[in-house]
């Protein structure tokens, strides 16, 4: 019995064809992709209903913003919001009054400088005070929780009393 030998010549082309097909698959993928893909583009905001929103969460801190969850007050943060928020109606208020927002946006802003003006200590001849935390954040420990640990209402008021000047 003799065994057929297959010619190498066959067995290079056979090779050869297979890497052409697959060169010739992968680019045509490749270039498929390239071309027919399309970016999907995110979907537009509503920019109206997430003001609604937005305008929604400062009226219901109306009594207060308080920053992190607890119930201390700092005033740096609150006044950073409202001046982010006073910016934004010097620069989109043509936007808000197309909303119609504008009215809320002012009362707004409105009740966040009234409640800066009520944290100065007035005197007659000058404003010494401002209060500057409201709440008891002092966590070294002691009997009773803090601020920090409760949901309550604020108790106690740190000042800054400007003459003498203090340590900070």
């Amino acid at each position: 019995m003799k065994k057929k030998m297959v010619k190498l010549e066959y067995v290079l082309l056979l090779i050869f064809g297979a890497i052409m097909a697959i060169i010739l698959l992968a680019g045509s993928i490749t270039i498929g992709k390239l071309v027919f893909s399309r970016h999907h583009l995110p979907t537009p905001s509503n920019y109206t209903v997430e003001l609604h929103k937005v305008l929604m969460f400062f009226d219901a801190q109306r009594w207060g913003y308080y920053y992190v969850g607890d119930a201390i007050k700092f005033n740096f943060p609150t006044s950073f919001a409202m001046t982010t928020f006073s910016w934004s109606v010097i620069e989109y208020s043509a936007k808000y009054e197309a909303d119609g927002k504008l009215a809320q946006v002012k009362d707004i802003i409105k009740w966040g400088t009234d409640y800066f003006l009520k944290t100065f200590d007035f005197t007659p001849h000058s404003i010494d005070r401002i209060v500057q935390q409201v709440g008891d954040g002092y966590t070294s420990g002691g009997p009773s929780p803090n601020d920090r640990y409760c949901w309550t209402r604020p108790r106690t008021s740190i000042l800054i009393v400007l003459l003498p000047s203090g340590s900070n």
